[in-house]
């Protein structure tokens, strides 16, 4: 069986190695990563000597300890060796893990990566989260034609007038998402300096860039890429009023397209639920490519019920 062992006991040179090594691995998994966005609260269930992985954040709400989903942090689960190829021995090995993290945690809210094998048993705790990718093992010039018309259009118009250039200060990122969406989304300093805290731990270990968009002096738009198992990930960003108008946030991303057509596997828009955001990622050529959420509640009557309503 999987054996859980604390952060603070982690040999994390073998688990990070895992985690890069993986044919499914995921930069937030990476011990930086989680060291932040779950504030340290995290263990991990290890199969054998770190043959296979699975990181569960935690933190406790309504006397409640529980498995949660970290801010920017979008698919978890289980991460398993090159070594073992067996979809067979996959499915069972992430079967023992998913029923061990149900025996420690009464509630469990967390996503799995996209090619997590779920088995049969743990498919009805599950559902698919809307994501998008665009495929990045073809040239510049087939991925600019999977835009639609009216994007391609605004691209032209607006080519002359915009520079992107890249940003290597997270300040200057979280502020200016700040800017824009703290009054809107009810965003607080305390997860200001979490963002910050994040970015920067990126910026040291050389996994994201960040890329801006200026319209003359003006920061239109900001948008943090992660970079890594040959992935980009949209994790951070967005336009501002201007830059809505001027078409800002497709210019970063067709500049980030142009950049890695035929260097990487894909860019992939860290997905949404929202009718118009999954539109915009269509209209810049995304192609579906959901992932899974893994939701299981076995509290106690009555907090399997104050939980349901929370």
């Amino acid at each position: 069986m999987p054996e859980l062992i604390a952060r603070k006991l982690l040999n994390q040179t073998k688990y990070d190695a895992i985690i890069e090594l993986s044919p499914h691995g995921r930069t937030f998994a990476h011990s930086f990563h989680l060291d932040q966005a779950a504030k340290g609260k995290w263990n991990v269930l290890v199969w054998n000597d770190y043959e296979a992985v699975m990181p569960l954040p935690f933190n406790k709400k309504l006397i409640i300890s529980q498995i949660y989903n970290p801010i920017l942090s979008q698919q978890l689960g289980v991460f398993i060796s090159p070594q073992i190829q067996s979809s067979e021995e996959i499915t069972r090995i992430t079967q023992l893990f998913l029923a061990e993290a149900s025996k420690l945690f009464k509630y469990i809210n967390i996503n799995l990566h996209a090619q997590s094998q779920i088995p049969k048993e743990f498919l009805p705790f599950t559902k698919k989260k809307g994501n998008y990718i665009i495929p990045l093992n073809q040239n510049y010039e087939s991925i600019h034609k999977s835009y639609d018309r009216e994007t391609r259009r605004q691209l032209r118009k607006h080519a002359e007038k915009h520079q992107v250039q890249s940003i290597d200060n997270a300040l200057v990122l979280v502020d200016f998402y700040y800017s824009v969406f703290k009054e809107k989304l009810g965003l607080n300093q305390k997860l200001h300096n979490q963002l910050v805290r994040i970015i920067n731990a990126h910026l040291e270990n050389k996994t994201v860039e960040v890329y801006g968009t200026y319209f003359g002096e003006e920061l239109t738009c900001a948008v943090a890429f992660l970079n890594t198992h040959k992935r980009l990930t949209s994790i951070l960003g967005g336009p501002n009023e201007l830059g809505k108008k001027t078409y800002a946030m497709h210019t970063v991303y067709d500049y980030v397209l142009r950049k890695y057509a035929g260097q990487a596997t894909c860019l992939d828009f860290m997905g949404s639920e929202l009718k118009g955001v999954a539109a915009w990622m269509r209209s810049m050529g995304g192609q579906e490519a959901p992932y899974y959420q893994l939701a299981i509640n076995n509290l106690p009557f009555p907090l399997n019920l104050i939980k349901k309503l929370r």
